[in-house]
């Protein structure tokens, strides 16, 4: 490690400074160090993904588990070009093997989920230190709130890769054509409906969004992973005093510089300056000593007081008296709050409320699936059961043995709204005997997302025909005309009559 060639300013940075430092490192030699981390990763993402062609979650669960494995060479390639020294992708690539060797188990699995891993991995990498010398060593360069600002660095990549992310499945859902992508807004908007598109989605769906995202962490990873190696070295550049030990390097090398003829000359002024100086005068030197410390022991030398408020120089400040006059009182009361407690408190108050939106979101997401799957599991319907739908009864029972014969002739009486009503609850009869699930709560716009992911396509087209003109004729009392009503009838008696028939 020769500091003559590093390649970033010696200077104290705090750790935020460290963080964009490892941003700017990053961006300045970015071929040299995506070449071998994309050599690695890409391949890895895809056996990962193939291993679990069929569970696209537990391949996601992989890749991403084991990927800070491959960070390692990373930081193989910063500790080089942070020295003026950038090694190729092949060097990297074989040494990359190597780097595996240092405290693989414990970074990678006892280590896996704290967020100030970047921060620790040049440690164990790089100065490979073991057992109690490494806990040391890390306590050492965790202080200066290092560590809680390493797991901030970590959870703010962790959002930014999460944006990434959305934005690419953003972009591709731009490209989606409006007839196939649907009311899938509406359904993201609706935690209950999302939940249950969540369950019906198709597996090479669930492989696309994984993907996505898997491919989003591999490019915002190296940002991350360069800024805590930045940190560790602006840490070991502080506590080490790296700009001192320069400084006096350039001096040795100034003074090693210096000829004969140079160190001639500093000898011959000083045997001049002690011939030629006068001898000190002791008594003199005495008295000014007295007088010195008669001067220093006044009262205007030795006083002491605590500023807690802004002073103006040069500037008389009497002309601001009136505009602070009011709130002195104030501030002598107030001057002994604790500000920094106040903040700890808000901050405190801040986690538990996130914490605690979280914990109701996974348990509103739990209620839900246990709900789905505990209507999955439901015994059949007894044909003497009454089941109620929005206070609709669409047990058999209630269902005229002719439906189509009875629309017609309420069509003929005018009775286009117990029409409608009727093909409606029909329809949903029908498709309950095909195993449709509803639950007690559902609308009828639920009933019409469950049909969408259940059934023939015909059988979609039509019931979300049917559950339009039944929502305007029974909220908006907007009746349909009698040509319309006929269609629906006929689309009926051809969808459904054929079935009733096969099964009597």
């Amino acid at each position: 490690m020769d500091l003559n060639n590093l390649q970033i300013a010696l200077r104290p940075r705090n750790n935020w400074e460290a963080f964009d430092l490892g941003r700017s490192l990053l961006k300045k030699n970015l071929l040299s160090i995506y070449k071998p981390w994309l050599a690695l990763t890409v391949p890895y993402t895809l056996l990962m993904f193939l291993l679990f062609k069929n569970h696209p979650f537990w391949g996601f669960f992989a890749f991403w588990f084991f990927l800070p494995i491959f960070e390692r060479v990373i930081i193989f390639d910063l500790s080089r070009i942070i020295f003026g020294e950038t090694p190729s992708t092949k060097q990297s690539l074989k040494e990359f093997p190597k780097e595996l060797k240092k405290g693989f188990f414990s970074l990678h699995f006892m280590w896996r989920f704290t967020f100030s891993r970047s921060f620790l991995m040049p440690i164990w990498q790089l100065e490979g230190l073991k057992g109690k010398q490494r806990k040391k060593r890390v306590q050492v360069l965790s202080g200066s709130s290092t560590s809680s600002n390493c797991a901030w660095n970590g959870v703010m990549y962790l959002h930014i890769e999460q944006l990434v992310a959305a934005g690419l499945l953003t972009v591709c859902y731009l490209f989606i054509p409006v007839e196939v992508k649907g009311d899938i807004p509406s359904k993201i908007l609706d935690l209950d409906s999302f939940v249950y598109w969540l369950e019906q989605l198709p597996t090479w769906l669930s492989f696309f969004v994984y993907v996505v995202t898997a491919f989003a962490m591999i490019l915002i990873r190296p940002f991350y992973v360069a800024g805590g190696f930045t940190l560790y070295i602006c840490r070991r550049m502080v506590l080490e005093g790296w700009d001192i030990e320069l400084q006096f390097r350039s001096l040795a090398e100034r003074l090693q510089e210096k000829n004969l003829l140079g160190n001639k000359i500093i000898s011959f002024l000083l045997l001049a300056f002690f011939f030629l100086c006068p001898a000190p005068v002791h008594a003199q030197s005495s008295e000014v000593d007295r007088e010195l410390e008669t001067i220093m022991a006044e009262e205007e030398f030795n006083e002491y007081k605590d500023v807690k408020k802004r002073q103006f120089k040069d500037i008389d400040s009497s002309m601001f008296d009136w505009l602070f006059r009011d709130s002195e009182q104030e501030d002598r009361e107030e001057s002994n709050f604790d500000w920094i407690s106040m903040a700890g408190f808000f901050k405190v108050l801040f986690i538990c409320m996130m914490a605690g939106a979280l914990i109701w979101l996974i348990w509103k997401i739990v209620v839900i699936v246990m709900e789905e799957r505990k209507l999955a599991r439901v015994s059949p319907r007894t044909k003497s059961e009454v089941v109620k739908f929005m206070g609709l009864d669409v047990s058999e029972e209630t269902l005229p043995d002719d439906i189509a014969s009875d629309v017609r002739a309420m069509l003929q009486e005018g009775d286009i709204r117990g029409a409608i009503s009727l093909l409606y609850r029909g329809s949903v009869f029908q498709l309950l005997e095909a195993g449709l699930k509803l639950r007690s709560s559902d609308t009828e716009l639920d009933c019409l997302r469950r049909v969408e992911s259940f059934g023939q396509s015909e059988k979609k087209s039509y019931f979300k025909d049917v559950t339009n003109t039944w929502l305007r004729v029974a909220y908006a009392h907007d009746l349909p005309e009698n040509s319309l009503c006929e269609d629906l009838c006929n689309r009926w008696v051809t969808l459904f009559e054929s079935e009733i028939e096969v099964q009597s």
